[in-house]
């Protein structure tokens, strides 16, 4: 029974149960107390409402467990080195169990994915599943060695997650655009504020996370951007991106301000908290990096 457990508490660390819930956290966000009480208000029709948004949450949610899970299937050697206390597949769990696991989050999000886009007759939507888990698949076995590639890739994918939404959307903000066109364009801003946001801090994150993991990327032969152009240079052009992020967090919060949009600026200050304290904590890693590296 232990051994069970064991391994059920390593399954469930291999899927990153706090990263899942801030994911789902900042989407149900975005859905319930922004976008759609925007269209609600307006009489715009609305696509994903009700139980289907939270059937695409957790679809969202399932793959990038599934992300997670395949990622470390195929770096076991570099977290061998670079986690030796927290390694995971090969260690507390077996690649098979891992496979396993991972095929199981696939088929069930693929399952929900598909019954939505039916339910709502957008199969083109569920065409998007599909390429999402051959991208991440792609990015653990190739991309990620990389300099560059890797992490653009990751900041997309993030990114992407908000642009379906305003893809499923299209309708309602195009009847917005129609009858309330200055309602549509602060609409749109937001919503390019969030993709532009969502895309500079997970480029931040994958930089930083680069710098951590370098030691284990080197060994195993990984040209990611530290390995390749340097741990200093790298950790500079992270501490900008940071900055960069802070900068973008203090513009969304001053606009929902000046156009005194109170669903907004309770967004805006829900997703401010968390980002700084993670941003203060990434600035606190890589003075440690730095203290490594003399």
């Amino acid at each position: 029974m232990n051994i069970v457990i064991k391994k059920g508490v390593a399954a469930l660390q291999l899927i990153r149960p706090l990263n899942l819930a801030f994911i789902a956290l900042t989407q149900y966000l975005l859905f319930f107390h922004f976008l759609f009480p925007i269209l609600h208000a307006t009489h715009a029709p609305v696509l994903l409402e009700g139980w289907r948004a939270l059937v695409f949450l957790i679809t969202t949610t399932l793959l990038t467990a599934a992300g997670y899970g395949i990622n470390d299937y195929f770096d076991v050697e570099t977290d061998r080195i670079n986690k030796p206390d927290k390694w995971l597949v090969g260690n507390r769990l077996s690649p098979k169990t891992t496979a396993v696991w991972v095929a199981g989050l696939v088929i069930l999000g693929a399952i929900l994915s598909a019954w939505l886009a039916w339910d709502i007759q957008k199969p083109v939507l569920w065409l998007i599943y599909p390429v999402a888990v051959f991208l991440l698949w792609s990015y653990s076995r190739y991309l990620k060695g990389i300099p560059l590639a890797g992490n653009l890739l990751i900041a997309l994918l993030c990114m992407m997650v908000g642009g379906i939404i305003w893809f499923a959307e299209r309708e309602g903000i195009a009847f917005l655009r129609s009858y309330h066109p200055q309602l549509a364009l602060q609409l749109i801003r937001a919503l390019v504020f969030y993709l532009f946001f969502a895309f500079l801090a997970t480029l931040f994150r994958e930089m930083v996370k680069d710098c951590e993991d370098m030691e284990g990327d080197a060994a195993t032969a990984q040209q990611t951007l530290p390995v390749r152009f340097g741990l200093h240079r790298v950790k500079r052009w992270a501490l900008a991106g940071g900055l960069l992020l802070e900068i973008a967090l203090l513009l969304l919060a001053w606009y929902f301000h000046q156009t005194s949009n109170v669903g907004g600026i309770a967004y805006t200050l829900s997703l401010l908290a968390i980002p700084q304290l993670a941003g203060l904590w990434f600035c606190i890693r890589l003075r440690r990096l730095r203290t490594i590296a003399g």
